[in-house]
C-alpha cells in the first residue's frame, strides 16, 4: 500500500479485484502526473488491514500504478498518526514500520559547462547521478541559488527521467553567468500516478461560491459590461476546477 496524505481517496487498481465483482457509479474522476484523465471503473467496499486493524471501507477502483493508495478518507476516519522521523505508523495503539519506495530521492546534474546570457531563460540538459530510473518524475531546485549562481532561478518541473533530462534555468542578472558541468541543479522524486482528484458535479446554473464572487468583482475592474459577462459565464462553466 502506498500511503498518499495527498490524496482525498483511497484507490484500488482492477487487477486486484474480482473480475467477477460488481462495482458501484461513481462521480470521481481522476488524472495522472502527466494531466490525462486515468480510467475510473466505480466504487468498491474493500476490508483493508493495517497492522492489527482490520476495517471495510469504500474505495474507488482505477488504473494507477500501485495496488493501493490510502488517502487522508481512511487516515482520518481511523485516526493514524504518522511518524515521518521515526518512520512508523501509529494505528488504534500499534506502531507499524513504514517503509520507503526505492528511489527517494535523485541528483540532477548539469551535464554539459552552460553559459546563460544575461537576462534569458533557458533549457539546460541534465542527467541523473542514477541511471536506468525511467518513468514520470519531479524535478525540484533543492539547491540556494546563490550555490549555483547569483541571480539563476531554477524551475521545479514534471518529467520523464530519461538519460538526458530538461531542466529550465533563468539568468535575472545583466550578464552572463557561466555554470560547469556537473554541478548539482536539484533533486528528483518518484511521484505519484494520481496527483488531482475532483468530484465531478453539473455546475450549470450553480450559484457562485462567495470566493468565486469576490474573484469576479476584482477581476473586472478594468473589463467592459461585454468582457464581465464573458468572463462569469467562463468561471461559472469552470468553477469545479477552482479548490
Amino acid at each position: 500500500m502506498l500511503l498518499d496524505t495527498g490524496a482525498t481517496k483511497t484507490i484500488v487498481r482492477p487487477k486486484i479485484v474480482k473480475s467477477s465483482t460488481k462495482l458501484a457509479p461513481t462521480n470521481w474522476k481522476l488524472r495522472t502526473a502527466t494531466g490525462e484523465a486515468a480510467t475510473v471503473h466505480g466504487e468498491l467496499d474493500v476490508i483493508l488491514v493495517i497492522g492489527n486493524t482490520k476495517f471495510k471501507h469504500r474505495a474507488l477502483v482505477a488504473e494507477i500504478e500501485d495496488d493501493v493508495i490510502i488517502g487522508m478518507d481512511v487516515m482520518n476516519s481511523k485516526g493514524f498518526e504518522l511518524n515521518f522521523q521515526r518512520g512508523i505508523l501509529r494505528v488504534d495503539g500499534v506502531e507499524v514500520v513504514l517503509h520507503r519506495t526505492r528511489t527517494e530521492s535523485i541528483g540532477v546534474l548539469l551535464a554539459e559547462d552552460t553559459s546563460i546570457p544575461e537576462r534569458s531563460e533557458i533549457i539546460l540538459n541534465a542527467c541523473l547521478d542514477e541511471s536506468g530510473q525511467g518513468g514520470i518524475m519531479m524535478f525540484e531546485p533543492r539547491v540556494h541559488d546563490r550555490d549555483i549562481g547569483r541571480g539563476i532561478v531554477v524551475a521545479k518541473t514534471l518529467l520523464h527521467a530519461n538519460e538526458v533530462v530538461p531542466v529550465r534555468v533563468m539568468n535575472v542578472n545583466d550578464y552572463s553567468v557561466d555554470l560547469k558541468k556537473g554541478i548539482i541543479l536539484g533533486h528528483c522524486s518518484s511521484v505519484s500516478s494520481i496527483v488531482r482528484q475532483v468530484q465531478v458535479e453539473n455546475t450549470a446554473g450553480k450559484q457562485l461560491t462567495e470566493e468565486l464572487t469576490t474573484l469576479l468583482r476584482t477581476s473586472s475592474k478594468d473589463l467592459s459590461s461585454e468582457q464581465r459577462k464573458m468572463l462569469r459565464n467562463l468561471v461559472n462553466k469552470h468553477q469545479d476546477v477552482f479548490d
